[in-house]
């Protein structure tokens, strides 16, 4: 398999886990020169929205088998230390608990998202911790549907 951009795996791991943990998600969207993940994080659930913001890091980590840069965490870190005392690496252990058993979906959506970020005109630079530079305001890469259909398939696989 071709490697895929690293953002790629990031916004994956946050959806996967998100889907996991029973979040509605709205889409994943080319928005700030990156791929975002557009979801309602529940006020009440500090402890599992933390795992979702760690779920990123630990992504990259599974796939690449390489610490995460961290560096592309900054804003999920900052999520983090707004809803727990706890440190943002505790939340990406916990995320790769969630992930452990859900590498093949992380692969399949990482993959769809690495497509459409070039089929948007989106192109990764080739720097560490680089951003995506865009050829296009922004687009959606993943729509709430398939989303949706995704979320479906992974909880028939898991039964």
């Amino acid at each position: 398999m071709e490697p895929l951009n690293n953002a790629a795996y990031h916004e994956a791991g946050h959806a996967v886990a998100a889907m996991l943990l029973g979040f509605e998600i709205s889409a994943i969207e080319a928005l700030e020169q990156r791929p975002a993940l557009i979801w309602r994080p529940a006020p009440n659930r500090a402890e599992e929205v933390c795992v979702v913001l760690g779920a990123g890091a630990a992504a990259e980590e599974m796939i690449l088998n390489q610490a995460a840069d961290l560096g592309g965490s900054i804003s999920d870190e900052q999520e983090v230390m707004k809803r727990s005392c706890l440190p943002f690496v505790h939340f990406i252990k916990e995320a790769k608990k969630l992930l452990s058993d859900h590498r093949k979906p992380v692969l399949k959506l990482a993959k769809l998202i690495d497509e459409r970020i070039d089929m948007a005109g989106f192109h990764p630079l080739t720097a560490p911790g680089a951003k995506l530079t865009p050829h296009a305001e922004s687009a959606t890469l993943v729509t709430k549907k398939e989303l949706d259909e995704f979320s479906q398939s992974i909880e028939a696989e898991s039964k």
